[in-house]
């Protein structure tokens, strides 16, 4: 079958922006739109997207509507909507949305000659969701892990160990407020985004409800005793997970079609959280790792067995949720790490002289500094070097050296064995120095990822698979910059051993 003219939309609801990208029929990126909320939509007099009171922060739920109208009417006079075969798409994981009892009835019967603002506006029983950057429910997660016997049981039970910004204790709240009977369904912000496309409510995806805490990560059922600790049984108000891509074709509304003529057979994935729409757009194979590069370095990687702990997220892969699983590692002390020795030792104070020394010290030193307290290994702070002496008794070209080898040295030992592909996002991603020291620490190549909407790419390729084709495996945006050193295996084979027994000690 010809492919030529089809278009597949993926849609990415983030904190700060409601973006699309347009794939063709070749898959290429054809066209992207974007609504962002502070520009676009001022007078819902949001920061950033979100409102904050102290610990609380939350995002007005009509102000994504919104955005949906304005997004929809862009793309209709740039795109031929009726050539969208599939759609797909995304949204900021753990955000939750509660709708009021007469939202299915009315989104079921929309009238295609109004937006969707003036009609589902005022059918929300909490008119501003919960999202993940909100830390008030921290009494509330030490109840959960209390209640299981720790940190370590509810982590190999749900994939992670309780996190105020996991949907389960931000639902757990709303029920302690007193409304919940005023509630009629609750959703992730990435379910609620799909049923404004579909008119009907959609199902938790499994990857997606794998971030709520509430979620046996091995049965991809939910817990009913940590469905039930307020009381009453939420399970009753959440749907039952479901995959990303369904059994049965699910189809764009009659509003859909009436209104932006959308083709009556186009075809609806369920929407996944921003962090598995991340893997799938970045189309990463079970032996490939992502990492990205930022104020956190975070590493993604996926496969058949990986262990739950207290120290990572594990999550139900989006495109394999009953075989496989992905598991996020997060580092606090990453780029201002790196930033703060950029300060501290170089005498202009850039980026391209930190690379400069980077890439011409080879130093035996082998050392790590945590200036925050860090999250992997937990709680670790201070400096430290695998020989006799301080860290700051060393050449300054050793100690940037040695410590931003460290930072990745350390990476590498938690995702063994060793990953076939590392592909890089995110600011730093552009010093090549840098990814140069990646390859040699990991020991594999390295591309760097050169779209900036991946995540909305990854909900693209929902689309096209919901639409019935598939995404090769040689798909995808990313350059190869940088392979390992093999004159320097040996050292390199060195170092990562004599960082392991330096990590070793940081526990004792």
């Amino acid at each position: 079958m010809s492919t030529e003219g089809q278009l597949f939309l993926g849609f990415d609801l983030s904190t700060q922006s409601l973006k699309c990208v347009v794939l063709d029929g070749a898959l290429s990126i054809a066209h992207e739109e974007s609504v962002v909320y502070t520009r676009d939509l001022p007078s819902y007099q949001t920061t950033d997207g979100f409102h904050k009171s102290g610990n609380v922060v939350t995002s007005p739920t009509t102000m994504w509507i919104e955005a949906l109208d304005l997004l929809l009417d862009r793309l209709s006079k740039s795109v031929a909507l009726s050539s969208v075969i599939g759609i797909g798409g995304c949204a900021q994981q753990h955000g939750t949305v509660y709708t009021s009892h007469s939202f299915l009835s009315t989104l079921s019967k929309l009238d295609a000659d109004q937006p969707l603002l003036p009609q589902l506006g005022s059918l929300f029983a909490v008119p501003n969701s919960p999202i993940w950057m909100d830390g008030s429910t921290e009494e509330l997660c030490k109840e959960m892990e209390i209640s299981v016997g720790g940190a370590d049981t509810l982590a190999a039970l749900t994939g992670s160990k309780a996190h105020c910004r996991f949907s389960g204790h931000q639902i757990h709240k709303v029920i302690k407020s007193g409304i919940w009977e005023e509630v009629e369904r609750v959703m992730l912000v990435s379910n609620f985004l799909c049923s404004l496309f579909t008119g009907i409510y959609s199902s938790p995806e499994l990857s997606d409800a794998s971030g709520m805490n509430l979620m046996n990560i091995k049965t991809r059922e939910w817990d009913e005793h940590l469905c039930t600790l307020s009381g009453v049984d939420i399970r009753n108000k959440l749907g039952s997970p479901a995959p990303a891509i369904p059994e049965d074709p699910i189809l764009v509304s009659r509003y859909m079609v009436e209104r932006y003529s959308f083709s009556p057979t186009c075809a609806v994935s369920r929407f996944v959280g921003d962090n598995p729409a991340t893997l799938i757009g970045l189309n990463l194979g079970k032996s490939d790792i992502a990492l990205s590069l930022g104020t956190s370095d975070v590493v993604v990687r996926c496969g058949d067995d990986l262990t739950p702990s207290p120290d990572t997220h594990t999550f139900c892969h989006p495109l394999h949720p009953h075989t496989s699983y992905m598991q996020i590692l997060c580092y606090k002390n990453a780029s201002l790490t790196r930033e703060e020795l950029k300060t501290k030792y170089c005498k202009t104070g850039t980026w391209e002289e930190y690379g400069r020394i980077i890439s011409e010290t080879n130093t035996p030193l082998v050392s790590a500094y945590f200036p925050h307290p860090e999250i992997l290994p937990f709680g670790v702070t201070g400096a430290y070097t695998s020989g006799d002496g301080d860290l700051w008794e060393h050449p300054a070209s050793d100690i940037i050296t040695s410590v931003t080898e460290g930072q990745f040295l350390s990476k590498s030992l938690h995702t063994s064995p060793p990953p076939s592909r590392l592909v890089v996002v995110g600011g730093a991603s552009s010093n090549t120095p840098l990814l140069e020291l990646i390859s040699n620490a990991f020991s594999c190549p390295v591309y760097r990822n050169v779209t900036s909407n991946v995540a909305a790419l990854g909900g693209a390729y929902l689309g096209v698979i919901a639409a019935g084709r598939q995404v090769p495996t040689n798909q995808g945006c990313w350059e190869l910059v940088a392979q390992p050193d093999e004159s320097r295996k040996g050292e390199w084979d060195r170092k990562r051993e004599e960082y392991r027994g330096l990590e070793a000690t940081f526990r004792d």
